[in-house]
């Protein structure tokens, strides 16, 4: 079955996604790390599956972790797939050697969803392929230039709650310029379908930014990537001052101290 990430509640706080690389920096300063986010009860993980083959989404810090990361894909379904609701981030050069369906029959049973980093020419073929298997297959959409042709055709992916990410920056890492334009594309995706699970990320890195996003009533999450391993090979302590700063702000300020438990 696959496992959805819990719905935002009214008046609960913002849901944060940890992207991680496996492995990285070294396995024990890793499992420290991993350690550390766990307590801070994240909505769901996004663990990187280590491959070469990334776009120009992926940004220097992540290309590198994911050059230097030792872990193979066995032991990442076995160690990772543990952690869940979770989102296994593919790669294209994995995809390539191993193939469509050997890749995402190693990965079921152990992971809820898989993410995309390209852009697949055959995106239908892919959702297909996932639900055969009891994946979920992540929506990638541009959270400022949402178009309606973006929303129909999300429309029969919505019946099978899968869930939608809304990028804020055009790389990870990069600057994000979200606002008025995120908060439509989100409230419209809502009106869509109320069980898609609507996270946001890409340029996502600072408190402030974590505060603003969380007055969007309708995203559920953010997803934290970059500015995390950039912290990674600082230590645990780095990792749990920063995320620590970001669970505070993501609490909703529509609600003051007083936060719901999610359902």
């Amino acid at each position: 079955m696959i496992r959805i990430p819990p719905r935002r509640t009214p008046g609960s706080a913002l849901g944060l996604i940890p992207f991680l690389v496996p492995g990285w920096p070294t396995p024990e300063s890793y499992a420290e790390a991993l350690e550390c986010l766990r307590a801070h009860e994240p909505v769901a993980y996004e663990f990187a599956v280590p491959s070469g083959g990334w776009t120009s989404r992926t940004n220097e810090v992540i290309a590198r972790s994911l050059s230097e990361s030792t872990r193979g894909l066995d032991e990442l379904t076995a160690l990772e797939g543990r952690r869940r609701p979770n989102v296994a981030v593919l790669y294209r050069d994995l995809a390539v050697e191993l193939g469509r369906e050997v890749l995402l029959d190693r990965l079921s049973g152990c992971f809820d969803h898989v993410m995309l980093e390209w852009e697949a020419a055959d995106l239908e073929g892919w959702q297909s392929a996932c639900n055969a298997r009891d994946l979920g297959l992540v929506r990638t959409l541009d959270g400022l230039t949402l178009t309606e042709e973006e929303v129909r055709r999300l429309s029969d992916a919505a019946s099978k709650s899968c869930i939608v990410y809304l990028t804020c920056a055009t790389a990870t890492g990069g600057t994000s310029i979200g606002g008025p334009e995120l908060r439509e594309a989100a409230e419209r995706l809502r009106a869509l379908s109320p069980d898609l699970f609507i996270m946001a990320g890409f340029g996502i890195r600072t408190a402030e930014q974590v505060r603003a996003l969380a007055s969007i009533g309708a995203l559920d999450a953010v997803a934290i990537g970059t500015a995390l391993l950039e912290r990674m090979p600082l230590g645990v302590g780095a990792v749990e001052r920063y995320f620590s700063a970001l669970a505070a702000a993501a609490q909703s300020p529509l609600t003051g101290s007083h936060v719901r438990r999610r359902s």
